[in-house]
This record gives C-alpha cells, sequence and structure tokens, in this order.
C-alpha cells in the first residue's frame, strides 16, 4: 500500500504562491492590527482644540484610506488563500482516494496473482501426483506379473523335479524289490539245501553228546553270577556256555555272546534240539547281549543276571521271546561239516 498522508500534488503547488501561507497570513493581520492600534491613542491624544491643517487632515485620511485598502487587500487574500486551501484539500484526498484505489487494485491484482500462481502449483503438484501413482501402480503391476511368472516357472522346475524324483524312487524300488526277490530265493534254496545237508549229517553222525551238555549245564544250577567270570565260582551268560561246551564235548568257541552268535549255524525255531545255543538281543545293551543253552521242551539253561545266578527258565516267557533273536548249533561234528559246506 502507498503512503498519502501529507502529499501534495505537483500542480496545486505550482498554482499557489508561498507567500499565502496561513502563517505568514496571520502575522500580516497581526502587524495590521498593532499598526491601528497605535494610530488610534495618538489621535486621541491629539488636542481638539486646535484645529488641523489641511495639509495635516489629508495626510490622516490618505493614511486612513491606504489602511482601509490594505485591511481589504489582506481580506481578499485570506479569502483567496482559504479557497486555495479547500481546494488543495479536496484535491489531496481525491489523490489520496485514487492513490488508494490504486493500491488497493495493485493488492487485488498481486492477490489474484498469487492465488493464480498457487492454483497453478497446486494443479501442477495434482498431475504430478497422479502421475506417480500411476506409475507406481504400473510398477507394481510389472513386479506381480514378474513375480508371477517366476512362481510358475519355479513350481514347474518343482513339479519336473519331483516327476524325475518319483521315477527314479520307483526304478529303485523296482530294483530293491527285485534284488530282495533274487536275495530271497537264494537264501531260501541255501537254506534248503543246509537243511538236506544238515539231514543228512545228523544221520550219519548220531553219537552227538547234546545229552551231556543239557545235563552238564543243569548240574551247574544254583551257580553264583559274575560278569566276566568263566569258571565255577563265577559265570556270566557266554562265559557259562563256552565252559559247559569245552567242558563237554571240547568245542572252543569265542568268548562273548556277540561272536558266539556268528560262530555256529543257524537254525529255525521249529528245529532246535537239547545242545542248541539260544540267543538274546537289546538285554542291557543294544545287539546280541545275552546266550543261553537249549534243554528242550520250550526251556533253556542261562546265567541270568547277580541276582538269579544259574537257572531255568522258558523261552517263550513274555521277556525273553520278546528279546529272541535265533538259535545256533555248534556240536563238534555239526561244525566240522558246517566248515565243509563253507
Amino acid at each position: 500500500m502507498l503512503s498519502t498522508k501529507n502529499h501534495t500534488p505537483s500542480f496545486l503547488a505550482r498554482s499557489v504562491p508561498r507567500i499565502f501561507s496561513p502563517c505568514r497570513l496571520l502575522a500580516s493581520t497581526a502587524l495590521l492590527g498593532s499598526f491601528a492600534a497605535l494610530l488610534a491613542p495618538a489621535q486621541a491624544a491629539r488636542p481638539f482644540a486646535h484645529p488641523a491643517p489641511a495639509a495635516q487632515a489629508q495626510a490622516h485620511n490618505a493614511r486612513l484610506a491606504h489602511l482601509h485598502a490594505a485591511q481589504a487587500h489582506l481580506a481578499a487574500q485570506s479569502a483567496r488563500q482559504s479557497t486555495t486551501v479547500a481546494a488543495q484539500r479536496v484535491a489531496l484526498a481525491v489523490h489520496n482516494t485514487r492513490l488508494a484505489q490504486k493500491a488497493r487494485l495493485a493488492a487485488l491484482r498481486g492477490r489474484t496473482t498469487q492465488m493464480q500462481t498457487a492454483s497453478v502449483r497446486l494443479m501442477h503438484a495434482r498431475k504430478m501426483a497422479l502421475l506417480k501413482s500411476v506409475l507406481g501402480q504400473q510398477h507394481m503391476a510389472m513386479a506381480e506379473v514378474k513375480t508371477q511368472r517366476t512362481l510358475t516357472a519355479r513350481a514347474k522346475k518343482m513339479a519336473q523335479r519331483q516327476q524325475k524324483l518319483a521315477l527314479a524312487q520307483r526304478k529303485a524300488q523296482i530294483k530293491i524289490a527285485q534284488a530282495q526277490r533274487k536275495a530271497q530265493i537264494k537264501i531260501a534254496v541255501a537254506r534248503q539245501q543246509s537243511l538236506v545237508r544238515l539231514a543228512k549229517l545228523e544221520s550219519q553222525n548220531s553219537s552227538l553228546g547234546s545229552g551231556n551238555v543239557v545235563m552238564a549245564a543243569y548240574a551247574l544250577r544254583g551257580s553264583r553270577y559274575v560278569m566276566g567270570g568263566t569258571s565255577r565260582s563265577g559265570f556270566d551268560c557266554s562265559g557259562f556256555v563256552r565252559y559247559v561246551l569245552s567242558t563237554t564235548d571240547g568245542v572252543s568257541i569265542p568268548r562273548t555272546a556277540a561272536e558266539q552268535y556268528y560262530h555256529g549255524l543257524p537254525i529255525p525255531v521249529q528245529s532246535m534240539e537239547p545242545g542248541d545255543l539260544v540267543f538274546f538281543k537289546n538285554t542291557y545293551k543294544r545287539g546280541i547281549s545275552h546266550v543261553g543253552i537249549y534243554a528242550g521242551e520250550g526251556k533253556f539253561i542261562h546265567a541270568a543276571n547277580s541276582h538269579k545266578g544259574v537257572r531255568m527258565d522258558l523261552l517263550n516267557a513274555p521277556y525273553y521271546w520278546s528279546h529272541f533273536a535265533g538259535a545256533r548249533r555248534v556240536l563238534p561234528s555239526v561244525m566240522r561239516q558246517a566248515a565243509f559246506l563253507r
């Protein structure tokens, strides 16, 4: 906004002379008043007795006329000056009004331009936001398409791999089944052949000492159980079997139950006879861990534990039957024929 206070137009300043300013007019009026006051006492002091000469009267009249003319001139000047001041005030008010209107118009124009620029910027920002959102949606759509493509490709690869694995598993199962069948056939043939040969050998060697073995084992019932013991002072399971076989039939077998399990000739349960060895697994440790001597009628003699010692138990008892691992025959004649068969 432009300031309009005490602003006088240039054309008014040129038209009004400086001599008719209000201060000078008041000073001249006061001067004339003082001059009239000085003349009045002088006239009153002069005596009326002596008549004034004609020259003095004329001079006095001339002075009065000059004074009246000066007063009239001052009154005219004051009237002119008041008129001029009023005109100046009116012109100044008009000029200030115009300046205020111009300032208001300029302010309005500035505001309108600012509003227009702000609206343009707002529209531009909205357009940019819309463009960014559209571009972001496009990027998201492209990313989703890419991820879907990669997922479908991975799914296809996984399906192909699963098909290959399934085919490989089927082939391996078929090969394993064929190998198992071949192995079962070979084992069955070998068992049949070994049973036939064993029957022949048993018929040829009827003088087996199985009865002596059972009697010797039965005679040792009640002996003390000692871990690692191999004599009458104390036995463990494998030491008891090794002692009985070595003292009755002179058969030398390994020391531990696991080694004895792989030393003799395997026989089925229904073909067991007195004197055969029966083995058990997973009793106090994993694998073959206990052995005894079969006594016939579903019974066997063994060194049970430190609480029971050497005793006779039923083979089909729940505990022993659940841990039963198989039977082996290790008598002298049978062992010689087994070595020949190998």
